[in-house]
């Protein structure tokens, strides 16, 4: 961050993770102090809400000098990951360095109290229905998920709504960071909704659980989307390492390009050698990064591909499923 010395520092608004002056009890109680312990930030004392015994300061503030910008080595927090899972009270987590598309460091914490994620929980789920019919989504209405690139939030939105038989729903390509970036208008305030009753019909063509994919081993096609490191068992985030049997590994970041945008047809059909017709299953952790690759895959013509929803979550906490 760059510090423009326009708010008093103060060392317990943060935690400086890359410290390696710290110890690990050091770090854990710093983290809990900041999360648990400290309602206010120095920095609130300066907005609008602030006490009026505070200086204000403008929204902007000009410079008559280049301000310099110290930047982070992603090494120097990758090379702390075993420090930040024992800081954080995990066995394990990932780290995502950089997220596609954005100039930020992805810490993915698992869940510490997993649990098995079953077909017809989201089948028989009357709370998405309840949502979308909320927000206004309809049959008749175009949807359009987004988030900052063309990453795998807006790709599980576009999924979901596929699954409950939308058929006119699509990603924003690149996302809100190639919009703004664009000089596209764009605003902060919220818009009231007129709400639908959403049908919200399940579509079983794709979607498949742990039993499907156990059954037709040898048979389908499996695109194991995640890291290299979780495939080959070195980042273990379940009760096992490894992968599904006979699958393949292409990162899902391999459908991005360094600008946020998913790669065009051309690429993507070298990345996916295979006949369109041949029915491809995609799994990761929890079905995100799954569903960003089942888009790519929509993209350019592949007729026949389903994710795998319990993904690793489910089939490494599995004991009697067979891994590799």
């Amino acid at each position: 961050m760059v510090n423009l010395k326009a708010i008093p520092q103060n060392s317990s608004d943060e935690v400086n993770l890359v410290n390696d002056n710290l110890s690990i009890d050091e770090l854990r109680e710093q983290i809990k102090k900041l999360c648990y312990d400290k309602k206010y930030l120095t920095a609130c004392s300066y907005c609008n809400g602030r006490d009026y015994g505070s200086a204000e300061i403008d929204a902007a503030i000009q410079t008559k000098n280049p301000i310099e910008s110290s930047r982070v080595k992603v090494q120097s927090i990758t090379a702390r990951e075993k420090d930040l899972a024992l800081a954080l009270k995990t066995p394990h987590l990932t780290i995502q360095a950089p997220v596609p598309g954005e100039a930020v460091v992805g810490i993915d914490v698992p869940n510490p109290n997993p649990y098995e994620v079953k077909l017809n929980t989201l089948i028989e789920n009357e709370q998405f229905k309840k949502i979308f019919s909320r927000v206004g989504v309809s049959e008749a209405k175009k949807v359009v998920f987004y988030d900052n690139v063309s990453g795998m939030l807006a790709a599980r939105g576009v999924w979901i709504l596929e699954y409950f038989s939308h058929d006119n729903v699509s990603m924003l390509d690149g996302g809100f960071t190639k919009w703004k970036n664009e000089g596209r208008k764009w605003d902060t305030t919220s818009i009231a909704y007129k709400t639908t009753n959403f049908s919200a019909k399940p579509n079983p063509k794709v979607l498949v659980g742990f039993e499907y994919v156990s059954d037709n081993l040898g048979k389908i096609t499996i695109l194991d989307v995640r890291s290299k490191e979780e495939f080959d068992g070195k980042l273990v985030r379940a009760a096992r390492g490894g992968h599904i049997p006979t699958s393949t590994n292409i990162d899902y970041t391999e459908n991005i390009t360094n600008d946020g945008t998913l790669k065009n047809n051309e690429e993507l059909s070298k990345l996916y050698q295979m006949p369109r017709d041949t029915e491809i299953v995609t799994y990761c952790q929890g079905a995100y990064r799954a569903a960003n690759t089942f888009l790519a895959l929509k993209k350019i013509g592949f007729t026949n591909v389903k994710v795998y929803l319990g993904s690793w979550g489910e089939w490494g906490n599995k004991p009697e499923l067979p891994i590799e």
